[in-house]
């Protein structure tokens, strides 16, 4: 992010992406552990999942309040306005992910405790793995930019 005159704003924008990279890990891990769930029928750990849903929700309205006050008392241009409402898409989608999970999750309950073959077990971890791949991989190049 570009310096800018008044250090609050960038204390804002600053903080917004804080929130973002919070949800980004909370996301990842409830799609692990929702998967890990359904992989060993584990109703417990499901339910986990679904309460931390909630908060994933919490943080993405959150996101939105503080983009939506930054536009309101800064009226940010060209880039800066960009970056803002950047944020406030990635943090619906990350919210989405969150609510993606919990439907997973919810399988698991639906499941209620029939174990699954060892076909199926394959068949899942095979596609978390390649949801996950690519996206660890971006992250990791995006950093060493």
């Amino acid at each position: 992010m570009s310096e800018h005159i008044v250090s609050r704003y960038d204390e804002e924008l600053n903080d917004v992406a804080r929130r973002i990279a919070e949800m980004g890990g909370m996301a990842e891990r409830l799609v692990d552990v929702a998967v890990g769930a359904l992989i060993r029928v584990d109703t417990a750990t499901a339910k986990t999942v679904i309460a931390d849903d909630k908060k994933l929700d919490v943080l993405q309205r959150e996101c939105e309040e503080r983009a939506i006050m930054i536009i309101a008392r800064r009226q940010p241009m060209a880039m800066d306005l960009r970056e803002v409402i950047a944020a406030q898409r990635i943090a619906s989608d990350l919210e989405r992910i969150g609510d993606l999970a919990k439907n997973i999750a919810k399988r698991v309950m639906a499941l209620d405790g029939q174990l699954q073959s060892k076909r199926f077990n394959t068949g899942v971890e095979h596609m978390a793995a390649a949801v996950a791949g690519p996206a660890q991989g971006r992250a990791g190049r995006l950093r060493d930019a």
